[in-house]
């Protein structure tokens, strides 16, 4: 599969920490796409996406014997890997992507607001391996490499992604950079700009979740699954996303909040 056409290229993504070798507006280019995955250079580093595995074991210490308290939920700790990594691979070359530009998101070119919904389906890891340079030249597109499993790359399993990151630096790259992105799947069920979209209408996206991002869907998915412990509350498939617009100094980027539905719009 070729490994030209990625999404999105190391240096090019919009979010805070990955401003220092990227380029705040990126062009889109598909070229190897497959499933999850976080690595860093050598050692895994993984980034923090919800699951049940993220939340500590709560031991009650006021009794004698710290009976153990029931696990907290974690809402669309369901949803994690729901799609495995060939699946992913497959759909990605093809997959409407949503993007954070400038406090809006876009499918493609077309802006549909600042806010909209999907019905999720699946989150996946995903490591992004660039050449690190500010200003992306078409040999630095070309370097792009993703990896799904933080270990090899993606259409290339017989490179690892240590290698990968040696072999770039070897050829003069020396702020070559594996970055820690998530990808959530889901049906497109409302947007800003459209309204609700009828059900024989909606599309699977890939919403493009940044390092930066990655924090605030964690902190959403744990606070629902507490109030769905504590109060009952009924974890819906549906999220609302919201673009928000931020600045370090001269950058601008973008970063997503989640949230419940409202029942306004």
């Amino acid at each position: 599969m070729s490994l030209l056409n990625q999404p999105e290229v190391a240096g090019q993504f919009e979010s805070e920490d990955e401003t220092n070798g990227a380029a705040t507006k990126a062009t889109e280019a598909q070229t190897t796409a497959a499933p999850t995955a976080e690595a860093v250079a050598a050692p895994k580093a993984e980034p923090q996406v919800a699951s049940a595995a993220n939340v500590p074991a709560q031991v009650n210490a006021n009794t004698a014997v710290g009976a153990v308290r029931p696990a907290t939920t974690v809402a669309y700790a369901d949803k994690a890997g729901a799609f495995d990594n060939d699946t992913v691979e497959a759909m990605s070359l093809g997959a409407k992507r949503i993007k954070g530009e400038q406090g809006s998101a876009y499918v493609g070119n077309d802006e549909i607001g600042k806010v909209f919904r999907i019905s999720v389906v699946s989150y996946n890891k995903r490591w992004a391996i660039g050449t690190g340079n500010k200003n992306q030249t078409s040999e630095d597109k070309a370097k792009f490499r993703v990896s799904y499993d933080g270990e090899t790359l993606a259409g290339d399993p017989s490179t690892t992604v240590a290698q990968y990151v040696e072999q770039l630096k070897a050829e003069g790259y020396k702020d070559t950079k594996v970055e820690p992105y998530m990808d959530l799947w889901g049906l497109l069920t409302y947007s800003e700009k459209k309204g609700d979209i009828p059900l024989e209408e909606r599309e699977l996206v890939l919403v493009q979740v940044s390092k930066t991002s990655m924090g605030p869907w964690v902190n959403f998915c744990v606070a629902r699954g507490m109030l769905h412990d504590k109060a009952g509350l009924q974890i819906s498939d549906e999220v609302e996303i919201v673009a928000q617009a931020q600045a370090k100094g001269d950058t601008k980027y973008t970063n997503w909040a989640f949230r419940a539905p409202s029942a306004k719009k």
